[in-house]
């Protein structure tokens, strides 16, 4: 037994305590997201009062949920909702595998919810429910690496979904919607950060949510943080403005107070979980005062998306903290659809974009009669009319998921400023290079939904196919390059492939027809095939093996005199 925070708690020990609060408390339910890259389960608890958290309770709670942020629910209907339903308040840990802090906190927070009695616990259970997933990422957390199994950073996943860890996780997030995420994260600058985040803030970023944030959470935690005297600051350089994080999608795509928190990776771990805790209970204490405003203008932030996108309006850029002045304006263009026609060549990425849509509880459509737009914007082309296709995907903006529409299929995004913090651009048609356009027109289409997406099945190695081998050459940059390889051929293409080690190449690669070498450090490939392994690598590509190399790979060959490409 120890104190969580006198040391790091191991991903087993989590989910036994998890378990054992499950089974000892009435208060909490245990259940599993996901499972990672290597099989490990991706385990959350929710925590309320005892009454709320019975697979029945959490069943109900996550269909009335949902009818309060569906436009289509009656006024009526949707004001009991508010008066009766807790919020759902969500808090991720652990998302980066080196930075433990986030997990050990939620944990603290997860047990003295399931065993407190005092007025604060109990006015948290009452108003209402905290879903705890404390480990987003059990590989990297084991293996002491920021990233997951495969080599890729989960906080850079939120929309793509390519990884299972940030797939399983989304999911759980459509069955309980936040009001409230928080992200708890570590950093190589002092003191600790939450929000308000600096300038740029996307411009699709819904209202309330920042209302939110400045006037409800950061002032509790400033003032529980100005209490202890615990050093803190907002701003840069964290910003809103990318839709890749935990804190941007959970904002746009869900409407929650998306927060990050930050805290110096160089505390011992008993400060920094001490820390993380004292932000995540001061964040529940005031979601849980006054949850039904808190719900209702959740709800309203919904209906207000619905009607900007049946008026096309997007909305316009601002600065919010410390920006001086905009870098450009969201210009007066009016959006109300999106349509992409079917191109045969393009099917599987057009499935690919329907299906990550469809994910994300945006209505989709299919035209069941050819349709004329007078006004179709096509993506890099100019205005005009084109009568598209019977079949074709039409995304009309006049549902609560506007935001989120336009966060995915945007063609410009418009940035308020010249920098921001990582990506600048991420349009979900532009990455897939699907065609499509859309339209400012008042459009009635004959049209049905479309048909669930499936998830696309592997292509599978081709009959005839030559043996492929893969070497990782050491450190990080290799490993996340060789690792993307590694999702890319296990997860989406199907294509057999073998490792490839050291002493492989140094035994002649017979069972190898094709050697492929990602990125990495080249000193550090020589270095590990050494003057044999160098002599080795030579005398199979003379003997006729092929060699495939990209950057680091590539200067690999040529630093061991096998290629004289420059």
């Amino acid at each position: 037994d120890f104190y969580l925070g006198s040391r790091e708690i191991s991903h087993a020990e989590a989910v036994q305590l998890m378990g054992t609060l499950a089974a000892d408390s009435g208060r909490v339910f245990v259940g599993t997201a996901g499972r990672s890259v290597s099989g490990t389960p991706l385990q959350y608890a929710i925590v309320g009062d005892a009454s709320r958290v019975s697979k029945k309770a959490l069943t109900n709670l996550s269909q009335e949920i949902r009818q309060l942020m569906d436009p289509e629910t009656p006024t009526q209907d949707a004001q009991a909702l508010a008066a009766t339903l807790p919020a759902v308040l969500w808090l991720g840990g652990n998302v980066h595998g080196n930075e433990e802090s986030g997990a050990d906190a939620s944990l603290q927070v997860l047990y003295e919810l399931a065993a407190r009695e005092d007025c604060a616990a109990q006015h948290i259970r009452a108003n209402s429910v905290v879903v705890v997933l404390p480990i987003q990422n059990p590989d990297g957390r084991a293996a002491g690496t920021r990233r997951n199994a495969f080599g890729f950073d989960l906080n850079r996943d939120w929309f793509a979904r390519t990884q299972p860890e940030t797939d399983g996780k989304l999911e759980l997030m459509r069955q309980y919607p936040p009001q409230l995420f928080i992200d708890a994260h570590e950093m190589g600058s002092k003191g600790f950060f939450f929000p308000p985040t600096a300038d740029p803030t996307y411009h699709e970023v819904p209202s309330a949510t920042q209302s939110w944030v400045r006037q409800r959470f950061s002032p509790a935690i400033s003032a529980e943080f100005d209490r202890q005297k615990i050093p803190y600051f907002h701003g840069a350089p964290y910003d809103l403005y990318a839709i890749e994080y935990g804190d941007s999608v959970s904002t746009v795509g869900f409407h929650a107070a998306g927060m990050t928190f930050e805290k110096h990776n160089g505390a011992s771990i008993t400060q920094r979980t001490r820390e993380q805790y004292l932000a995540m209970w001061a964040s529940l204490y005031a979601g849980a005062s006054d949850k039904q405003s808190l719900l209702t203008e959740w709800r309203q932030s919904h209906l207000d998306a619905r009607d900007q996108g049946s008026l096309g309006a997007l909305k316009p850029n601002g600065l919010y903290l410390d920006g001086k002045r905009l870098y450009q304006e969201v210009p007066n263009l009016q959006v109300r659809h999106y349509f992409f026609p079917a191109d045969p060549a393009r099917s599987r990425e057009i499935a690919q974009l329907v299906r990550r849509l469809q994910r994300m509880d945006v209505k989709v459509m299919q035209l069941n009669a050819p349709l004329t737009v007078t006004d179709y914007r096509p993506y890099g082309g100019v205005v005009g009319t084109v009568t598209l296709p019977a079949g074709s995907y039409w995304v009309p903006m006049n549902q609560a998921r506007k935001h989120w529409i336009q966060a995915m299929l945007h063609e410009q995004p418009y940035s308020p400023l010249s920098v921001s913090y990582d990506v600048s651009a991420w349009s979900n048609p532009l990455l897939l290079n699907v065609a499509g356009g859309s339209s400012a027109a008042a459009l009635n289409p004959s049209a049905q939904l479309a048909a669930t997406v499936p998830e696309p099945a592997p292509l599978g190695t081709p009959p005839g196919a030559l043996r492929i081998g893969l070497f990782e050459m050491p450190g990080t940059t290799a490993f996340e390059s060789a690792g993307a390889v590694r999702h890319l051929f296990e997860r989406v293409w199907g294509v057999a492939y073998t490792p490839v080690t050291v002493a492989d190449i140094v035994a002649g690669l017979s069972n190898v027809d094709v050697l492929l070498v990602p990125d990495g450090h080249a000193n550090g490939g020589l270095q590990a095939l050494g003057n044999k392994g160098q002599k080795a690598l030579a005398a199979w590509v003379a003997a006729g093996g092929r060699y495939v190399g990209y950057l680091g790979g590539t200067e690999l060959p040529v630093a061991a005199g096998i290629s004289t490409a420059v």
